[in-house]
C-alpha cells in the first residue's frame, strides 16, 4: 500500500501535462464565427448586421479569479495523491493518482482534467474542458485502459483558506473535506 513520494509526484506530473495545455482555444465555434462576421461553410445564416457593444465592467465579465488560490496544491493520503493548479486567469488542471503494490504488480488509477475555475465569494465552481481517467489493473491487464474520457461534469466546491494561506480546504458538501497544502 505504500507509494513513494517521487513515484507519485512523477504519474501527478505525467497526468498534468498529458491532459492539454491550459487556456487552448477553441477555432471555428459559431461564436467566433458570428463575431467575425464569416458564415462557416454549409451554413445559410447571414453575417450579423449589427455590431454588439464591448461587455462592461459590471454586466458580462466575469469577476477575477481569487488570488489567494492561484498556484499548485497537492493532498497526499497513503497510497493517494491529489493535485490542483489553478492560474490566475481562472483556468485549472486536476490530476488524480492512486496506486497500490500488489504481488502481481502495481495498481495504479489517474485521473487528469483540464478546465475552467470561477469563485463567488467561498463558492469554487470547476468546469471541465477535458477529463480522462486510466486504469493498470496486474491483476487484470485486459481490463486496463489508458485516457478514456470521461463525463464533463460541472463541480461545485466551497473552498477556504487556513494557516496563513499554506491550506486549501475543498468541501463538496457531501464527502468530508480535503485539505490541501500549497506547493
Amino acid at each position: 500500500m505504500n507509494v513513494t513520494g517521487s513515484l507519485a509526484m512523477a504519474l501527478t506530473v505525467m497526468a498534468l501535462s498529458g491532459c492539454g495545455s491550459v487556456g487552448d482555444e477553441v477555432t471555428g465555434s459559431p461564436r467566433a464565427a458570428a463575431s467575425s462576421g464569416v458564415v462557416p461553410t454549409g451554413t445559410t445564416e447571414p453575417p450579423p448586421t449589427s455590431v454588439e457593444p464591448a461587455p462592461t465592467a459590471t454586466s458580462e465579465r466575469p469577476a477575477a479569479f481569487p488570488q489567494a488560490l492561484v498556484g499548485t496544491w497537492i493532498s497526499s493520503s497513503g497510497a493517494a495523491e491529489i493535485v490542483y493548479q489553478f492560474a490566475a486567469d481562472g483556468a485549472y488542471k486536476y490530476a488524480g493518482v492512486l496506486m497500490q503494490q500488489r504481488p502481481s504488480g502495481t495498481f495504479s488509477f489517474t485521473i487528469g482534467e483540464t478546465g475552467t475555475a470561477s469563485a463567488d465569494g467561498t463558492q469554487l465552481v470547476l468546469v471541465p474542458r477535458i477529463s480522462t481517467e486510466s486504469l493498470s489493473d496486474p491483476d487484470s491487464p485486459s481490463a486496463s485502459y489508458k485516457d478514456r474520457p470521461r463525463a464533463l461534469e460541472t463541480e461545485q466546491l466551497t473552498w477556504s483558506l487556513d494557516r496563513g494561506q499554506a491550506v486549501l480546504t475543498l468541501d463538496d458538501g457531501e464527502n468530508p473535506p480535503v485539505d490541501y497544502e500549497r506547493q
